[in-house]
C-alpha cells in the first residue's frame, strides 16, 4: 500500500517519464531538413495570352515565393519549364523568382529552350546555373542532390547548326528504330530528351562519391525515368540500369508531365512526377518536402500529406503507379 508521499512521488515520476518519451517522440519526428518544390511554373508569353492572364500565371509564382520566403526550407527547386516561351518573358518571371531569400535552384526543361535560335546558349547563364547538371548537398551533410539535364540529347535545346543538334538528331533517330524494331516500350517524342554519355559517366561517379561518403540521395530532373510512359526520357533504360546499381538512391523526382505520376520500384525507390503549378484550379501549386532520417512526406500546400518510406518498406503497396492526389 502506497503512503500519500509515496504515491505523490510515484506520481510525479509516473509524469516525469511520460513527458521525457513525450518530448524525445516529438524530436525523434523532427526532420532532418526541409525543402520547396514546384515545377513546370510555365508561364505563357503575355502577347499570348494578354496581359490579365498573364498576371494571374505570373501570380502563382509571387504566391509560392512568398510562402517559401516565411518557412524553415533550407532550399527551393524548381523542375524546369520555368516559362512558356521567349526570352524576355524569361526575365519577368526570374525577376519574380530571385525574390526568394532561400538557397534556390533551377532544373532545365524543354519550354525553356522555346526561344531564338541564337538566344538558346543564353538560358543556363540567365538562371545562374554552375552548369547544365550539377550537384549539392544539404547543410548536414546526410543527403547529395543530383541535378540532371534531360535535355543534354535534345532537338530543341541547341541552335540548328551546332555539333549538339546534329549529336542530338543522330540519338533521336537511333532511339525511334528501337522502337520501330520493337526493342522500346514508348515512342520516343521529338520534344523529349536524353542524357548524354559524358553526363551519363557524370552520374556515375557522383553516385559513387555520395556511396563512399555514406549519402542518401535524391536525383531532379525535368522529364521521367521510371515507370513507362510518352514522357520518358529517350534513353530511360540506361539510366535506371545505373540507379538499380546503388542502394543509397531514395527518389527520382521531376515534373513534365502535368498531371503528376508516382511509383516505386521493386527495390522501393519512389519516382515522383509532381504535378504542374500552370495547371493548379487553385491560386498556385507548390510543395515542401520534409526529410527525415528513414522517409520523407511531401506537403502541397493546404492539402494531405503524402508519406514516403524508404526502400523495402513500402515497395510492394506502392508497385502500381498512380496519380499524385489532387
Amino acid at each position: 500500500m502506497f503512503t500519500r508521499n509515496q504515491l505523490t512521488l510515484f506520481l510525479l515520476l509516473l509524469c516525469g517519464h511520460l513527458h521525457f518519451h513525450a518530448v524525445a517522440k516529438a524530436e525523434d519526428e523532427r526532420p532532418l531538413f526541409s525543402f520547396g518544390l514546384l515545377t513546370d511554373i510555365q508561364v505563357p508569353s503575355p502577347e499570348k495570352i494578354g496581359n490579365s492572364a498573364y498576371e494571374k500565371y505570373l501570380n502563382k509564382l509571387k504566391i509560392a515565393v512568398e510562402a517559401f520566403n516565411a518557412s524553415n526550407v533550407e532550399f527551393v527547386i524548381q523542375l524546369g519549364d520555368l516559362v512558356n516561351e521567349d526570352i524576355h518573358n524569361l526575365d519577368i518571371v526570374l525577376n519574380e523568382w530571385n525574390k526568394l531569400n532561400k538557397p534556390n535552384f533551377h532544373v532545365l526543361g524543354n519550354h525553356d529552350f522555346c526561344v531564338e535560335d541564337q538566344e538558346k546558349t543564353l538560358i543556363v547563364p540567365k538562371l545562374q546555373m554552375p552548369g547544365r547538371y550539377y550537384d549539392f548537398s544539404s547543410q548536414d551533410g546526410s543527403y547529395r542532390f543530383l541535378v540532371l539535364d534531360g535535355n543534354d540529347l535534345s532537338i530543341g535545346a541547341y541552335p540548328k547548326n551546332s555539333p549538339e543538334h546534329a549529336k542530338s538528331q543522330v540519338a533521336f533517330e537511333y532511339h525511334m528504330k528501337e522502337f520501330l524494331d520493337g526493342k522500346r516500350k514508348f515512342v520516343p517524342r521529338m520534344y523529349e530528351g536524353g542524357i548524354g554519355e559524358e553526363q551519363m559517366a557524370w552520374i556515375k561517379h557522383t553516385l559513387d562519391d555520395a556511396q563512399s561518403k555514406g549519402q542518401k540521395v535524391i536525383l531532379f530532373c525535368h522529364q521521367l525515368l521510371y515507370p513507362v510512359d510518352d514522357h520518358n526520357l529517350w534513353n530511360a533504360d540506361d539510366l535506371k540500369r545505373i540507379v538499380d546499381q546503388y542502394d543509397n538512391i531514395v527518389a527520382f523526382m521531376n515534373g513534365h508531365k502535368h498531371t503528376g505520376l508516382q511509383a516505386s520500384d521493386q527495390r522501393g525507390v519512389n519516382y515522383i512526377t509532381f504535378k504542374s503549378t500552370l495547371n493548379s484550379n487553385t491560386d498556385s501549386r507548390f510543395y515542401t518536402i520534409d526529410v527525415y532520417p528513414e522517409h520523407f512526406k511531401i506537403k502541397k500546400v493546404s492539402e494531405k500529406v503524402r508519406d514516403y518510406r524508404q526502400y523495402q518498406q513500402h515497395a510492394q503497396e506502392q508497385q502500381q503507379a498512380t496519380l499524385l492526389e489532387e
